[in-house]
């Protein structure tokens, strides 16, 4: 028989390759055939090892025709050239294993684009339910802080680079979730304004505010999303810290502007491409921002008393942030607290209010009061209380 331009001799018994006809059931196995689920899954078992021994047989089937053409010096350039010159019985039954074949990926195929239909499906389905209803999202950690009480928290990330922090992971977050956080140097924080004083309020409402006044422009008004107000129509805060150590579960941080006790929604690590060069001609921002005196750092002073007082409370280890040997790191972080002036508006921000007028804060315990005066040369802390069981202040 010939093909191409040589000649293949057969052997005088070629190899027969028999197809077994499906074998009919009588009558009653036809209807046991009729199984419950459970067996379903049974049947599909064998049918997917049954495409699978389909596409090995027929993979063979080629290759060794392939191997057996090329020995030859004859590759076949299509499938009908590979069975010319076979035994009907042989074409017959690779013809069988390519069609089983074929109709197997059919099949596999559409069952994917089935399943991708589906999936779209319940993705638009959710949109509009969560639309609806709004999105749910688990808290992963909680922030503990030096800064118990807002009155005293920076309103800035980095604003105090001494500011000391840490975030613990809740226990249904694995410590592996932090693996590499350790090779960046700081990172973005996703929180919840959940200490804002309207918190009680905002659950109720059916409405948002549209406007507020940032302490900067004197009672004017600006629209909520070109403010960092924490009272906002979601309030979710936005905040970047530097990061110190990462161990466990834990993240320690430094120049944080979170009040002890913050939920935490996410932690992403800060990159080279989140950052804006102020050359760009493309940058801007608002002038009341640029151009703000109340900005301006004030200059701090302690009374002698009180500074003593303070360092020994960090040498005797009562301190609950700063170690024995940081008494002065502690005194500085509260100079750069101060020096930016944490009163609000109606309280005189940016003003001086004379000596007659002190204020109050709370940095490293929530036990730990300051006392300070605002005058024309700047902050003066004039006294140190702590509180005791009794809820007395102690000076």
């Amino acid at each position: 028989m010939a093909i191409g331009t040589k000649l293949l001799t057969w052997p005088a018994r070629p190899p027969k390759i028999r197809v077994a006809a499906p074998r009919k059931l009588p009558v009653s196995d036809a209807q046991s055939w009729q199984k419950p689920p459970h067996a379903m899954k049974d049947t599909a078992t064998l049918t997917g090892v049954a495409c699978v021994a389909a596409v090995v047989t027929s993979a063979a089937a080629f290759f060794y025709l392939r191997r057996k053409f090329s020995s030859e010096g004859h590759c076949p350039t299509s499938d009908r050239q590979a069975t010319d010159g076979l035994p009907n019985d042989v074409s017959e039954s690779v013809a069988s294993l390519r069609e089983q074949l074929s109709l197997a990926s059919r099949s596999r195929e559409d069952e994917r684009k089935g399943r991708i239909r589906a999936e779209r499906m319940l993705r638009e389905l959710a949109k509009e339910q969560y639309a609806a209803s709004g999105y749910m999202y688990k808290s992963i950690g909680i922030c503990r802080s030096c800064f118990p009480h807002r009155n005293g928290t920076p309103r800035q990330p980095l604003l105090v680079p001494s500011g000391r922090a840490y975030i613990d992971l809740d226990k249904a977050v694995p410590p592996a979730a932090l693996d590499s956080l350790d090779q960046f140097s700081h990172c973005w924080i996703l929180f919840v304004f959940d200490q804002n004083t309207d918190m009680h309020s905002v659950t109720s409402k059916t409405t948002v505010r549209g406007k507020i006044r940032p302490p900067q422009l004197a009672g004017k008004k600006v629209g909520v999303f070109s403010t960092r107000s924490p009272h906002r129509p979601n309030n979710i805060g936005l905040s970047v810290a530097q990061i110190v150590s990462v161990s466990g579960r834990r993240v320690e941080l430094r120049g944080i502007d979170l009040i002890d006790g913050t939920s935490v929604i996410d932690i992403k690590p800060y990159l080279p491409f989140d950052s804006i060069d102020p050359t760009d001609t493309s940058f801007k921002v608002p002038k009341w921002i640029t151009d703000n005196a109340n900005f301006a750092p004030m200059t701090v002073t302690f009374d002698p008393k009180v500074r003593k007082d303070l360092k020994s409370y960090v040498k005797s280890k009562r301190c609950v942030w700063w170690a024995e040997d940081e008494d002065e790191l502690f005194l500085q972080t509260i100079s750069d607290v101060l020096s930016l002036d944490i009163r609000s508006q109606n309280r005189g921000r940016g003003r001086s209010t004379g000596k007659d007028e002190t204020y109050h804060c709370s940095i490293d315990h929530k036990n730990l009061y300051l006392t300070f005066v605002t005058l024309s040369s700047g902050i003066h802390v004039k006294d140190v209380g702590f509180a005791k069981s009794n809820g007395k202040i102690e000076h």
